[in-house]
C-alpha cells in the first residue's frame, strides 16, 4: 500500500491479471491500457478511484466491460477510458450486488448471451467456485 499514491501508470506491461494489487486508499487515476487483461481478476475495491483506462485489453471486447470495471473497483468510478459512466451502466453493476462484484474480482465475466437479471446469484456462486478450483 502506498498511502499517498494518487495516479498509477501501468499501461503496456503485458499484465494478464491484477493479482497482488492492493487497495490504494488515495488512488484516483489508474492507467491499465495496452495490457493483456481479459477480466478484472485480482482488483480489490479502490475506494476513491475515479478514472480508469483499460483500452486495448481483451476485456474491452466484452459488451458489458464498463459494468464489470465498475463492479470491480467500486462506485467512486466516474470515467472509464475518458468517457463518463452512464447511469444505466451504474444500475447494471449495482443490480447483482456484492456477490457478483466479488466474482468479478475473481475473474468472472457475465455471459454476453444471458441477460444479467437472469444470471442469478446461485449461478454466480457456482461460477466463482469453478474459477477458484481452476487456480
Amino acid at each position: 500500500v502506498q498511502p499517498g499514491l494518487r495516479a498509477l501508470f501501468l499501461q503496456g506491461n503485458f499484465l494478464a491479471h491484477l493479482d497482488h494489487f492492493e487497495v490504494q486508499p488515495q488512488l484516483r487515476e489508474l492507467h491499465l491500457q495496452g495490457n493483456k487483461l481479459g477480466s478484472m481478476r485480482g482488483m480489490p475495491p479502490q475506494p476513491h478511484l475515479e478514472r480508469l483506462w483499460v483500452a486495448d485489453n481483451p476485456l474491452t471486447s466484452h459488451p458489458d466491460f464498463k459494468a464489470v470495471c465498475l463492479m470491480a473497483v467500486g462506485s467512486a468510478l466516474i470515467r472509464i477510458d475518458d468517457a463518463g459512466v452512464e447511469p444505466h451502466t451504474r444500475e447494471q453493476a449495482l443490480h447483482l450486488g456484492p456477490v457478483a462484484a466479488a466474482a468479478v474480482r475473481e475473474g468472472w465475466l457475465p455471459d454476453a448471451d444471458t441477460p444479467w437479471e437472469d444470471a442469478g446469484l446461485l449461478f454466480l456462486v457456482e461460477e466463482l467456485q469453478e474459477i477458484t478450483s481452476r487456480e
